[in-house]
């Protein structure tokens, strides 16, 4: 029992740890097939400020819609 108790515990505090690494602002994680990187790095940069403007945030997905809706192939939706 305490075997099976301190695996569920491990196991909590690895999938607690994965999820404190990503930061509110941070960038979806796109496709760069094809993609220009000063293009790129201006519309991310452009969608943090969007996130920031709207003054809360709670909207988990707001920069990936962002950089979706601008044409990017979002993998891995963020900030």
């Amino acid at each position: 029992m305490k075997r099976i108790v301190a695996i569920g515990l491990t196991m909590s505090g690895v999938l607690l740890a994965g999820c404190a690494g990503h930061s509110p602002y941070e960038g979806p994680l796109v496709d760069m097939a094809g993609v220009d990187q000063a293009k790129y790095n201006n519309d991310l940069s452009e969608c943090r400020h969007k996130k920031q403007q709207a003054s809360f945030v709670g909207a988990g997905t707001m920069i990936s819609d962002c950089m979706a809706e601008r044409g990017y192939n979002v993998i891995e939706k963020r900030g």
